[in-house]
């Protein structure tokens, strides 16, 4: 008798959003929630002219366009509202408190907001946006610590932990995890104590000063995908839950495209990361680690440079042509002085060696 393989179904945080209904006192707060409320930071909730609403709010004729449109880049994010705004578990969630800061001279980019169920708190952290730019946002931190929105991050985290009637979760998405961890583990002890746990999604580490805390405190979660980059800057993943995702590797980073198991209410997880690309990611954190600040902010600018050379689709994905890519940089670098043309050619040299000897 032949034996049947169980299909694992192809199921995303949308299929959660529309198909589980029960309430938080129901069923308790769970990883594909904080996913869920770290996604909904994202939109545009300035368009709102009152703080105090609840999610089912949302959905208003009169602001829903301008609250949707800079945002939404793909069907995925469209229904996730929908979805949001008519599930039971979450139309009731009150919305009690939301900050946006945009620092152009600081180069700062906050935004943090405040989900209330009850005696339940969910402080979720906006991450950078999903596009190249963004993710070099992310990658600048390997060189400026903190940087304002860490600072931003801790201030709002230290204001909601005033009321002490409140068990709090923190959650965020690409830079918003990092901001999450940061604003944590720079709290007070005794501030601590009413935070139960923190989701972090695909998000930067943080560089030595914070390595105990993050590899046994029980109380962070770290979710990354089977491909991860972003999320294994100054990271391992050893304590991470390796999230299940078939589509190739940068759009891994959107919470979108990674596999749910709807029955466990939880993400199909991997037991290790794809081999090429935990290869890449330690060859990477040992080349960064090992420069100074101000070579360390040179090497990502000269990445970041590479990678806009090479042909960028609208999907996001890239194909790595570096013949050409090193040829178009090699044209733009020669109005630059000869010390900066060669610590060019210098470290594009180190960085190809990386790419090559990590992804080939």
């Amino acid at each position: 008798m032949a034996i049947i393989k169980k299909r694992i179904p192809d199921n995303n945080l949308n299929d959660y959003l529309k198909t589980f209904y029960l309430s938080f006192d129901e069923a308790p707060l769970n990883e594909l929630d904080c996913a869920f409320f770290s996604k909904l930071s994202y939109y545009n909730f300035s368009v709102y002219k009152k703080k105090k609403m609840k999610i089912k709010d949302l959905y208003n004729l009169k602001y829903i366009s301008d609250y949707l449109g800079a945002n939404v880049k793909s069907k995925h994010e469209l229904n996730m509202f929908m979805y949001a705004c008519g599930n039971p578990r979450f139309k009731d969630v009150k919305i009690t408190n939301f900050e946006n800061k945009i620092n152009n001279i600081k180069t700062e980019q906050f935004f943090a907001i405040t989900f209330q169920y009850k005696r339940m708190k969910i402080i979720a952290y906006r991450g950078t946006l999903q596009n190249i730019d963004g993710w070099k946002e992310d990658f600048n931190m390997s060189y400026m610590f903190p940087i304002p929105s860490q600072i931003s991050g801790l201030k709002y985290l230290k204001k909601e932990l005033r009321s002490k009637k409140y068990d709090y979760y923190l959650t965020g998405h690409s830079k918003g995890g990092n901001l999450a961890l940061y604003a944590y583990l720079n709290l007070r002890d005794s501030q601590k104590a009413n935070v139960k746990n923190i989701y972090t999604f695909d998000a930067p580490g943080l560089e030595n000063m914070f390595f105990d805390d993050l590899k046994t405190n029980q109380i962070i979660k770290k979710y990354i995908p089977v491909c991860s980059v972003i999320g294994m800057i100054f990271d391992d993943a050893k304590h991470s839950f390796i999230c299940k995702s078939d589509v190739s590797f940068l759009k891994q980073h959107e919470i979108f495209y990674w596999k749910v198991d709807l029955e466990n209410r939880r993400f199909f997880y991997e037991k290790t990361l794809n081999s090429r690309f935990a290869k890449f990611n330690a060859k990477f954190t040992d080349y960064i680690i090992a420069k100074s600040l101000e070579d360390r902010e040179f090497a990502v600018n000269l990445l970041f440079k590479l990678i806009k050379n090479v042909k960028s689709e609208d999907n996001g994905e890239v194909s790595l042509d570096l013949k050409t890519s090193i040829r178009l940089l090699r044209i733009e670098y020669q109005k630059e002085s000869e010390e900066v043309r060669k610590k060019a050619r210098t470290m594009l040299s180190e960085l190809i060696n990386v790419i090559i000897k990590g992804l080939i």
